[in-house]
């Protein structure tokens, strides 16, 4: 047997409850696992190109991919970061200050300047400007955004935003919890069927690793 934290083989001395001479981790075993083995096929061997999730998890992160590790009480909090530079923010820029400009200083600029009030100009340019604030904060994330994962002890939460502003998902993984990565990653609970997918927007590479840790943190509960 090998010990969940730092994959050192271990001798199973019957005693059931031990910790591991290498990292003192505590290791359960027999009875006194605190929940029963998941399904092997939840924790695949090898990804299509004939890769384990320890050979993986053995090379650097794939690019525009960070991985932190810190001990926050008794539980390590692992903390993955994706930002890469989308090239597409090349075009929405000009685009952005060309159409939102343009529309904007027709509609509502020339009232202001003019300090006149057109109650059809306002309500027809009213779809002009929600398209404007989107296509702005569309850029800005493209610009400053990021998709941060947090994994410790059991609890996830994945944030995509720029700065503390953005949207957040948290859920519940253990050794029960089947992780799948075709397109974005997919979090099944074996008790309840509750999905959760994440990691929308990540490279190949970065999901792959991404669901190689989170497979490697389910086994650690």
């Amino acid at each position: 047997m090998k010990c969940f934290w730092c994959g050192k083989e271990l001798h199973d001395n019957g005693i059931g409850c031990f910790p591991c001479p290498y990292c003192g981790a505590e290791i359960r075993t027999g009875k006194n696992r605190s929940r029963e083995e998941p399904p092997s096929e939840w924790f695949p061997d090898e990804d299509e190109d004939g890769r384990n999730d320890d050979t993986l998890l053995a090379l650097q992160p794939p690019r525009y991919l960070k991985v932190e590790t810190a001990i926050d009480g008794m539980w390590p909090v692992t903390t993955i970061t994706f930002k890469r530079f989308d090239f597409q923010v090349l075009f929405l820029i000009p685009f952005t200050c060309v159409w939102a400009g343009g529309s904007m200083w027709t509609l509502y600029g020339q009232q202001i300047v003019e300090r006149t009030f057109d109650l059809k100009a306002t309500l027809f340019g009213i779809p002009f400007l929600i398209g404007s604030v989107v296509l702005v904060a569309h850029c800005l994330f493209l610009l400053f955004g990021k998709r941060v994962l947090t994994l410790s002890g059991g609890n996830g939460r994945y944030f995509v935003g720029i700065g503390q502003i953005g949207r957040t998902v948290r859920f519940k993984y253990d050794r029960n919890t089947q992780v799948e990565s075709y397109g974005p990653i997919c979090i099944t609970n074996k008790h309840d069927s509750n999905s959760v997918c994440i990691c929308s927007g990540f490279s190949n590479d970065a999901l792959r690793y991404v669901a190689a840790i989170l497979r490697r943190e389910c086994k650690r509960v």
